[in-house]
């Protein structure tokens, strides 16, 4: 009986061992799990931790972006813009009704510096000043207020300012533009004495009573850059009085043309005299240098404005326009030459490319079969051949912009060939001094703001 009782004890004993141990092992099993899931939960957890850190910390290492860039003439200085809105937390959206608020700066490029801080109101660059709309004009060094719109006057607009003049445009019934002394604010020429107002230089502008929409021109297209008279800014004489002609255009070089039905002339807006009298050729162009190009007939000619001597014979080519530093285009069965004027040498021959166009720093750019190329203009020679670009767009500081042949946009030195900017990895590049470019994001980007400053030249 003892030794069944101490069988069973020794049974009922081994079984809670067993159970005993089974407990422990699956108490360590669980353990084991609960510690995985803490683990993994604090893995999540941390990495859901540096996501949210890096979205708020990745804008600080990243170049500012802005809505739009806008280049002075200097190319140093930019009209930035951007979003407010984007930057407002859903209880400032929901309050301002979901209105745009764009806000203008005017920024150092080449530091990011704000030179003229963020405000409301598109800005415009004139030269040295920059208008901003509702405000004034302010001077772009000195970041001085030179000049105050009126209150009854707030909603206008500043055409030009030029020569310590502003050409004013008022925002009333029917457009009218005043001329305004800058320093003073005394209007030269007041409002409504004419409908629109143009500088031709320091002494003189170009003045408009109606649109001109009853002569139409057949080259220069868009009527609301023609006018019909020309006024001494000092004495208000009207050197070309309003109705004398069907229209007046300025081409540069003190020069006006005239026209009066269907037929040209060229008048000296300082002496008063008729250069090239009206009815002797059909159209006058565009001048440089004392050249001028006429069209007769349908046929073209470049003459010498002083002596009325024919330097390229009428209806020798199809076409002529002037580039620039003495040279003219040619054109003949649609392929393109350029000849330097003076000795009437061809620097290109007509028939080897189909289209020459002038991009600056004694460079051209010279088009075959879709592709475009760089030409040296004093040596003659080929910088970059034909058949690498789809078009060549800028060039400056021994840098080109340019778009490959799938049109994908991109920076080369112009000595090495090396890509500064890889093809394709921005939307658009916009050159400015010093090195240093904008560049525009591809669309797809989260952000808004799309364009940004980056230095490509150390």
């Amino acid at each position: 009986m003892r030794l069944d009782r101490l069988g069973l004890v020794d049974d009922s004993l081994g079984m809670e061992r067993s159970q005993k141990i089974d407990f422990f092992e699956k108490r360590k099993k669980l353990l084991k799990k609960a510690r995985l899931k803490k683990i993994i939960a604090m893995t999540g957890g941390l990495m859901l931790i540096f996501v949210i850190v890096g979205i708020i910390l990745f804008p600080l290492f990243q170049p500012r972006r802005y809505l739009s860039v806008i280049p002075s003439e200097c190319r140093t200085m930019a009209i930035v813009r951007v979003d407010r809105l984007a930057e407002m937390n859903w209880f400032q959206r929901n309050a301002s009704r979901y209105e745009r608020w764009i806000d203008s700066a005017v920024i150092d490029v080449r530091t990011g510096e704000e030179i003229i801080p963020f405000r409301t109101g598109p800005f415009m660059f004139f030269g040295e000043y920059v208008f901003i709309d509702w405000y004034g004009i302010l001077h772009i060094e000195t970041g001085e207020k030179v000049y105050s719109l009126d209150r009854y006057r707030a909603a206008n607009r500043v055409d030009d300012i030029q020569y310590g003049m502003i050409i004013e445009l008022s925002s009333g019934f029917g457009p009218t533009n005043a001329l305004i002394a800058l320093e003073s604010g005394e209007e030269i020429i007041p409002f409504n004495q004419y409908n629109r107002i143009s500088f031709l230089n320091s002494e003189m502008i170009l003045v408009r009573n109606e649109l001109l929409r009853d002569h139409p021109h057949p080259y220069r297209g868009n009527f609301l850059n023609l006018y019909q008279g020309v006024v001494n800014i000092h004495s208000g004489v009207e050197i070309i009085p309003i109705g004398m002609y069907d229209s007046v255009h300025h081409i540069g070089e003190g020069m006006v043309v005239v026209r009066l039905n269907e037929a040209e002339g060229l008048i000296d807006v300082e002496s008063g005299e008729e250069v090239i009298p009206i009815g002797k050729y059909d159209v006058i162009r565009h001048i440089d240098q004392g050249r001028v190009v006429v069209v007769l007939n349908d046929a073209v000619a470049l003459i010498d404005v002083e002596s009325g001597e024919e330097i390229i014979p009428i209806g020798l080519y199809d076409n002529i326009r002037h580039i620039g530093e003495g040279m003219v285009v040619v054109q003949l069965n649609e392929t393109e030459g350029l000849i330097d004027i003076e000795s009437g040498e061809e620097i290109i021959p007509i028939g080897r490319y189909s289209r020459i166009r002038h991009i600056g720093e004694g460079m051209i750019v010279v088009q075959l079969n879709g592709t475009e190329g760089l030409v040296d203009i004093e040596r003659g020679n080929e910088i970059i051949p034909n058949g690498y670009f789809a078009s060549i767009r800028h060039i400056g500081e021994g840098l080109v912009i340019a778009y490959d042949l799938d049109w994908n946009i991109g920076m080369i030195e112009l000595e090495t060939g090396y890509a500064v900017i890889p093809f394709g990895r921005y939307h658009d590049i916009m050159p400015f001094a010093d090195g240093v470019v904008a560049v525009r994001h591809h669309l797809e980007t989260v952000l808004r703001e799309s364009w940004s400053f980056i230095h490509v030249i150390d």
